[in-house]
């Protein structure tokens, strides 16, 4: 997977966590967006920095699709042991009037790079 890999998700805003500045060069905001299926999914992503403005008009129950980048890292803990951890970071969200709307067609000329 390229560094210009990026993924889409559509489903329903469930919850809208709160800012978090963590320092003056960095801040994120998380959702949680609910994927529908036989077998519902609440999935974790997060905003960062800029990007967290596109929280801003989205309320609960909102129908979305998310344009989103999967990151990961390896971190060392202190005792020596190795992490792993994963964000689904969202650079473009689309809303939908019609909850039953399919997602957009992808343009390749849309991505952020």
């Amino acid at each position: 997977m390229g560094n210009s890999d990026s993924y889409l998700a559509t489903g329903r805003i469930y919850h809208i966590g709160e800012l978090r500045v963590i320092s003056e060069k960095f801040s994120v905001q998380e959702f949680v967006l609910t994927i529908e299926g036989q077998y519902p999914q609440s999935v974790l992503f997060q905003c960062a920095n800029k990007k967290t403005d596109l929280l801003k008009d989205l309320s609960k129950d909102d129908h979305v699709t998310v344009h989103f980048n999967l990151r990961g890292r390896e971190v060392k803990t202190r005792d020596g042991n190795t992490r792993f951890f994963n964000s689904l970071d969202a650079w473009r969200i689309e809303t939908h009037t019609n909850f039953d709307s399919a997602p957009p067609p992808v343009n390749d000329d849309d991505v952020p790079f």
